[in-house]
C-alpha cells in the first residue's frame, strides 16, 4: 500500500472524524428547533446538492451497479441517522457518541459471524471491556436502569450495529468492479435525504428554521459533517487498513465529549468516566497487531 496515499487518506478519516465528534453537540441543539426526521432531511439534501456541484463529473459515472449499491447502502445508514438523531432526545450528546463509537467492536464482529472473517484473541477480550464499559456509561446510581436515558442509549447502540453493517456494505462496494466510490457516497446522501423527506411530510413535520444561527448549524451538519464526511469515506477507505481506520473513528467520543463540554457544559459522573475509558481501551485493544508486538518484544 503507497504510503503517502496511506497517510493522506487517514488525514481525511481524521477530518471525518472531528466533523462527526462535533456533530453530536450541533444536532442536540438543532433538534430544539425542528424534528429529527426534518433536521435529517436538511442534512442529506443539502449535503447532495452541494457534492453533486462538486463532483458534478462523478455524476456521469454513476451506473446501475453503483445505484444497486447506493441502495443497499442506503438502508442501514437511513436506520443509523434515525436512531442516533432520537437516541439525542433522551440521552447526552457525550454518552451518545461514546455509545455509537461501539461500530467499532462490532463491526469485526458481524464480519466473523456473517463473512466468516477471521479474528484475533484480543478481540473477545475487547468485548469483554468493552460491555463493562457500557454498563458504566449506561446504568444509573447503583446501577439501576434510568428508563428515559436508557432508550437514548439503546438507539444510539442500534446505531453503532447499523453503521458496522453499513461500513462493511460500504466497503464490499467500493471494491467491486465497476461501483464508483464518490458516486456511490452521492447516491447515498439522496436515497436517505428524500427518505428523511417524505417522513417528515407524512408527520407534518415540514419547518424552515427562522434563527440564523440555527441555518449556520444546519449547514455545518450538511455541508461538513454529512457531505464532505459520507463521501470521503468510501474514497478514503480504498486507501488505507482497517486498523487504521479502527483507530482514527476511536478518536470521534474524545472530540464529542470536549465539544460539549465547552459548548453545553456537559459532565458525566466519575462512574461514566470510567466507564468511556475502558471503551476507548477495548478499542485500542481491539486495533494493535499483537503478533506484531510479541516479535518486537522477543
Amino acid at each position: 500500500m503507497n504510503r503517502s496515499m496511506q497517510l493522506k487518506a487517514d488525514m481525511q478519516l481524521l477530518l471525518i472524524t472531528f466533523c462527526w465528534g462535533i456533530s453530536y453537540v450541533f444536532t442536540n441543539l438543532c433538534l430544539q428547533h425542528m424534528s429529527p426526521m426534518m433536521l435529517l432531511a436538511y442534512r442529506f439534501l443539502i449535503g447532495f446538492v452541494s457534492v453533486a456541484v462538486i463532483f458534478r463529473k462523478n455524476l456521469l459515472k454513476i451506473n446501475w451497479i453503483t445505484i444497486k449499491y447506493a441502495l443497499i447502502c442506503s438502508v442501514s445508514l437511513f436506520v443509523t441517522y434515525v436512531a442516533v438523531t432520537y437516541g439525542q432526545l433522551y440521552t447526552t450528546s457525550t454518552k451518545a457518541s461514546f455509545l455509537c463509537a461501539l461500530t467499532t467492536i462490532l463491526t469485526p464482529i458481524i464480519a466473523f459471524f456473517v463473512l466468516k472473517q477471521k479474528h484475533e484473541k484480543s478481540l473477545v477480550v475487547a468485548v469483554i471491556v468493552c460491555f463493562i464499559g457500557i454498563a458504566l456509561m449506561t446504568l444509573g446510581e447503583g446501577f439501576r436502569i434510568d428508563r428515559k436515558e436508557f432508550i437514548g442509549d439503546v438507539l444510539c447502540m442500534i446505531c453503532a450495529l447499523t453503521y458496522a453493517i453499513n461500513l462493511l456494505t460500504v466497503e464490499k462496494g467500493v471494491r467491486t468492479e465497476g461501483v464508483d466510490a464518490a458516486g456511490l457516497g452521492m447516491m447515498q446522501l439522496l436515497i436517505v435525504g428524500l427518505l428523511d423527506l417524505g417522513f417528515a411530510a407524512f408527520n407534518k413535520e415540514l419547518v424552515l428554521p427562522k434563527e440564523p444561527a440555527v441555518w449556520g448549524m444546519v449547514l455545518v451538519l450538511a455541508l461538513l459533517c454529512t457531505a464532505l464526511a459520507l463521501v470521503l469515506q468510501p474514497i478514503a477507505q480504498r486507501h488505507t487498513t482497517a486498523s487504521h481506520v479502527g483507530v482514527i473513528y476511536a478518536l470521534e467520543p474524545v472530540f464529542s465529549a470536549i465539544a460539549a463540554m465547552l459548548i453545553l457544559h456537559e459532565f458525566m459522573t466519575p462512574r461514566n468516566y470510567i466507564g468511556a475509558a475502558l471503551m476507548l481501551i477495548s478499542i485500542f485493544i481491539m486495533e494493535i497487531d499483537w503478533s506484531k508486538t510479541k516479535k518486537k518484544a522477543s
